[in-house]
């Protein structure tokens, strides 16, 4: 993965306010988003300082997809295309630069 510089990191990367989701949403800064369930995660676009985890709790990614979604051209972790999570109970934490999204 990616390297980020970290001086993007946000104040709120030991903040973060838990927000349970079952439905396709868009992160927002700041939360922790703990998924159950099939889930699109809409990014925002790209501002600097942004900072959200995003976590799976059902454990059966096979069944309960889910999928990060980028919100134009911008690159996630140097891939110009969305993320999907690969393992059961994964979790992502996302921060942006303000331009591109790096997974760390």
């Amino acid at each position: 993965m990616a390297r980020i510089n970290e001086r993007f990191l946000p104040p709120t990367a030991i903040r973060l306010g838990v927000d349970a989701k079952v439905a396709n949403f868009t992160a927002e800064n700041g939360k922790l988003h703990a998924i159950n369930g099939t889930v699109d995660v809409q990014l925002p676009t790209p501002s600097a300082s942004f900072h959200c985890v995003i976590k799976d709790l059902s454990g059966d990614i096979a069944n309960n997809p889910i999928n990060i979604i980028r919100s134009g051209t911008e690159n996630i972790d140097g891939a110009a295309s969305n993320f999907a999570f690969s393992s059961n109970k994964q979790s992502i934490s996302l921060i942006s630069d303000g331009v591109d999204w790096y997974i760390y």
